[in-house]
């Protein structure tokens, strides 16, 4: 068994971050030492996009072998290690029955490592039992799915409450075409803005709000 030693992970169970999108309210595991595994070649894409259900004999190899570091001991993980086809690198997660149910990307630096230990490896035949979608893949980053998020609950609460004046002042502020004058035309125009694509206009909105929410 070949680990990695003292590396981040940002466990999740939806959507998984690329680093640079990691933020500092995520709770992010301190690891002392992980296993890994060289797997075929496009395998990873499946972990990352499908809930994925894998056999119980690589789950039983990896029991109770990850250790973390929290601020009073090092802990033990259960079912946790790496995955790597040798390009790119995985961290997972399982319950006992082999359902994946948290995944990792790496940092940069520690996923070059991973890449390299790989050539020491014989590929593991990783058998998928089953699988299904997880998530659907909308190539938003997380700050634009942040801002999007934002916005559309800013309207939609200003249309539910019937704060018109809010929604006009969103209308006015985004647009340069000719005025709307019924709300739902103004509401529905709005909403379909932001599902279409952000734009700078929207960045600044979500700024402004930002700020006038910071100061009260």
């Amino acid at each position: 068994m070949i680990y990695i030693y003292d590396i981040l992970l940002n466990f999740s169970d939806n959507k998984v971050y690329d680093f640079f999108e990691w933020e500092k309210s995520d709770k992010l595991d301190n690891v002392k030492k992980i296993p890994m595994f060289r797997v075929n070649k496009n395998i990873i894409d499946k972990f990352l996009y499908k809930k994925v259900k894998i056999k119980e004999d690589i789950i039983k190899k990896v029991y109770d072998l990850t250790e973390v570091y929290t601020s009073k001991k090092v802990v033990k993980i259960p079912y946790a290690f790496i995955i790597t086809d040798g390009l790119s690198a995985l961290a997972l997660k399982s319950d006992k029955y082999g359902n994946i149910k948290y995944r990792s990307k790496l940092i940069v630096d520690e996923e070059e490592e991973v890449l390299c230990l790989s050539s020491k490896l014989d590929i593991v035949d990783l058998k998928i039992e089953n699988e299904s979608d997880l998530v659907s893949e909308n190539y938003l980053t997380r700050n634009e799915e942040k801002v999007k998020k934002y916005l559309l609950n800013i309207i939609e609460d200003a249309y539910k409450t019937r704060n018109f004046e809010k929604l006009k002042y969103l209308y006015n502020e985004y647009s340069n075409k000719d005025k709307l004058n019924k709300i739902d035309d103004i509401y529905n125009e709005l909403i379909q803005s932001i599902n279409n694509e952000l734009e700078p206009i929207h960045y600044d909105l979500y700024n402004l709000f930002q700020l006038t929410t910071n100061k009260n």
